[in-house]
């Protein structure tokens, strides 16, 4: 009896530690499969690269000082050519144009470019996304707006 007592505790005590290992949450971030700046850098699949292009300009700090700082200065767009195995830039939309086009949609979804197939919207809850062709249909991908 004490023998069969022991082992199911120990057999008890082997599953409750098991079942806490396996919900362990998994709080450390995968490496991105892109290194290179793309906003969409963790999908390795994606048929285009999306990156929001910088400049630096001066503007004043808090305190009244002239800093540097790093802006947004606009959104391109690189589309991937199987057949030549080459990249070649489809669309470029500055933040003045994203910003002017914002102003005037007057709260509702618009576009903000589109070539070779490539199409970039914004949404009036501050979502870009992206929709452009792909060997497989149509690629979508979407981020939030932070600029």
């Amino acid at each position: 009896m004490v023998k069969k007592l022991g082992l199911s505790m120990i057999a008890a005590v082997i599953m409750v530690t098991g079942a806490l290992s396996v919900s362990a949450d998994d709080t450390e971030t995968p490496p991105p499969n892109f290194t290179d700046g793309r906003v969409n850098a963790y999908d390795a699949a994606a048929p285009v690269a999306i990156y929001e292009t910088h400049e630096t300009i001066w503007a004043e700090d808090e305190n009244g000082w002239a800093v540097q700082v790093d802006v947004v200065s606009g959104i391109e767009v690189w589309q991937w050519d199987p057949t030549t195995e080459t990249a070649h830039k489809t669309l470029y939309v500055s933040i003045e144009e994203i910003e002017t086009l914002i102003a005037e949609s007057d709260g509702s979804d618009v576009v903000l470019a589109q070539m070779g197939g490539a199409v970039l919207n914004y949404s009036d809850d501050g979502t870009l996304w992206l929709v452009a062709p792909s060997t497989s249909g149509s690629y979508f991908f979407s981020w939030e707006k932070d600029f």
